[in-house]
């Protein structure tokens, strides 16, 4: 399995862009007015607003795609929530988000 990226809610979510952009020389993958994706060299980060997802980690799994419970994102890629036995959110989704 492949760890995708980490997702952290954000309460200003263009301040936040330009500062981890800035500081730590990432690339923005993808930018809307709910969250971003920014790239790193060996994960991704999204920023979240508040509301849109809870803060999580992703887990690549090409066989989310076809449980009856996957949901589709606005990206086209196929996701299921999970939660570990301390509550934790996971991620499940069917492919590489960049």
């Amino acid at each position: 399995m492949v760890l995708d990226h980490i997702a952290i809610v954000t309460r200003d979510l263009s301040r936040d862009v330009e500062w981890y952009t800035r500081k730590f020389n990432c690339s923005t993958s993808y930018l809307d007015d709910t969250w971003a994706l920014l790239k790193f060299d060996n994960i991704s980060l999204a920023l979240v607003t508040e509301g849109e997802h809870p803060n999580h980690f992703a887990i690549v799994d090409p066989d989310v795609k076809s449980d009856e419970k996957a949901k589709k994102h606005r990206d086209g890629i196929f996701y299921k929530y999970e939660s570990d036995p301390s509550g934790n959110v996971v991620e499940i989704i069917h492919k590489k988000s960049n």
